[in-house]
């Protein structure tokens, strides 16, 4: 009994030594390539999460920089509806008083 089915053609010749040399040293290169792109994949990944936190750390201080001009835009609505409304009070106390001088000196 063989390992290999007959229909396969084997040579069991030993291989020449150009050919070891030229696999021995392709397989060094692709052994120092595959270690060089999975240290760069992994030195850009690292990078690229780096830059998501520093983004996402200034996303959240411009988030709460919005949400205080926000709340100050509306503290200023209010307070400028409420010296409006005290404006109009006094321009319709002015009013009342002239009315009264006018009808005073009348009299």
């Amino acid at each position: 009994m063989t390992l290999f089915p007959p229909f396969l053609e084997v040579e069991f010749t030993p291989m020449p030594i150009v050919t070891a040399l030229v696999l021995f040293f392709a397989g060094i290169g692709a052994t120092g390539f595959f270690w060089w792109a999975r240290r760069e994949h992994q030195r850009l990944f690292d990078y690229t999460n780096n830059c998501m936190r520093i983004l996402q750390g200034e996303l959240l201080e411009s988030e709460k920089k919005i949400d205080t001009l926000f709340t100050k835009n509306d503290e200023m609505t209010r307070d400028i509806v409420f010296i409006k409304e005290h404006v109009a009070g006094i321009h319709e106390s002015v009013a009342w008083i002239k009315e009264y001088i006018k009808n005073d000196r009348r009299n």
